[in-house]
């Protein structure tokens, strides 16, 4: 992976943002209820992964799942309360509405030592709000992003929705953009 696949990714998560977006919450709220559930289903493998890969013991690594997979559960739920506040001046002439909107693509940096948890309490956030991601995992630990991602198809989450880009991907592109003299992620990912 290079530069081009990291741009690549973000890409891809812009294009999907755009109808993911719109998507009602209720349907957001399914899709991430049925990622749960496949989760679920999965976490004996998943907790093999992490453990192989993070040299944790089996017993911690399913207990990191058990409670990265809270987080999604969570915030399935919260995806259909995501609502706009209307509230009146201080001397009761104007009011003021206020509308919460996905803001596009988030790009989700996760340490080495919560693998799953970290990117499960950052996508499913972003998720639910109607964002899309591009998750860059921690160089030790980059293949318990891959298996989430499996369970994300598995789900039926729109191809782009989430994607994963590999450490090295992501250091390429930003000593690109570092020469470049652009910011690093947010203008990049405004541009698209």
């Amino acid at each position: 992976m290079d530069a081009v696949d990291a741009v690549d990714a973000i890409k891809a998560a812009s294009i999907a943002f755009k109808n993911w977006s719109t998507l009602a919450s209720k349907e957001r709220a399914a899709l991430l209820r049925r990622w749960f559930d496949i989760l679920e289903l999965n976490t004996l493998e998943i907790a093999q992964v992490i453990a192989l890969e993070s040299g944790k013991p089996l017993q911690e690594a399913v207990a990191e799942v058990a409670y990265g997979n809270a987080f999604v559960e969570m915030f399935a739920g919260e995806a259909t309360r995501i609502m706009g506040e209307t509230m009146t001046s201080g001397d009761n002439t104007k009011q003021y509405f206020y509308l919460r909107e996905p803001v596009g693509v988030v790009a989700l940096i996760t340490p080495w030592n919560f693998p799953h948890t970290m990117i499960l309490r950052k996508a499913a956030a972003a998720l639910a709000a109607g964002c899309s991601c591009v998750v860059k995992p921690a160089e030790d630990t980059p293949l318990t992003a891959l298996a989430l991602a499996s369970t994300l198809q598995q789900a039926g989450f729109p191809k782009g929705q989430a994607n994963s880009i590999s450490p090295k991907a992501w250091m390429v592109f930003e000593d690109h953009q570092s020469r470049n003299g652009a910011p690093i992620v947010e203008k990049r990912v405004s541009a698209f």
